[in-house]
């Protein structure tokens, strides 16, 4: 069994956005150390990540996540038990729709757009909805349309 969580933050402001590519760096070298896997998506200063791996590696690096500096507003979007991994392949992938923070990340574990939508169709509905209304901001997915709304 695997723990899989998902959480939102916010980059403080006086961060410079290139502390992204440190933070992504230092989590693929680090996360197979602690078989943990997960995606990471960023956009003007949020953050949205899924961790998945064994509960307690999972929930320890969510305390440290929570304790960093470079970010605030730290919310807990979902947490799970799944017999597989959704990303298993990547001990931290990434998204951004900005270019320039793609190029100084590198190519290795950055994902397209057409990627990032389809690894959060698979994801758990619980998971997912962690994602969803982020990545429809960024033009990514476009939302269903809601119950009950009418065309005027």
């Amino acid at each position: 069994m695997w723990r899989q969580l998902a959480y939102q933050s916010v980059l403080k402001s006086e961060i410079d956005e290139t502390v992204v590519a440190e933070i992504l760096q230092y989590a693929n070298r680090r996360n197979p150390t602690l078989d943990i896997t997960g995606m990471l998506v960023y956009h003007q200063r949020r953050f949205v990540q899924l961790l998945e791996g064994p509960a307690t590696n999972v929930r320890a690096l969510y305390t440290r996540i929570e304790q960093d500096a470079r970010h605030h507003s730290v919310r807990l979007c979902a947490e799970r038990m799944s017999d597989e991994r959704s990303v298993p392949k990547f001990a931290m992938a990434f998204f951004t729709p900005d270019t320039a923070l793609r190029e100084l990340v590198g190519l290795g574990f950055v994902l397209t757009a057409a990627q990032v939508k389809a690894v959060v169709e698979r994801l758990p509905p619980v998971i997912a909805a962690c994602f969803v209304p982020f990545l429809a901001e960024m033009g990514c997915l476009k939302l269903p349309p809601r119950h009950g709304s009418s065309a005027s």
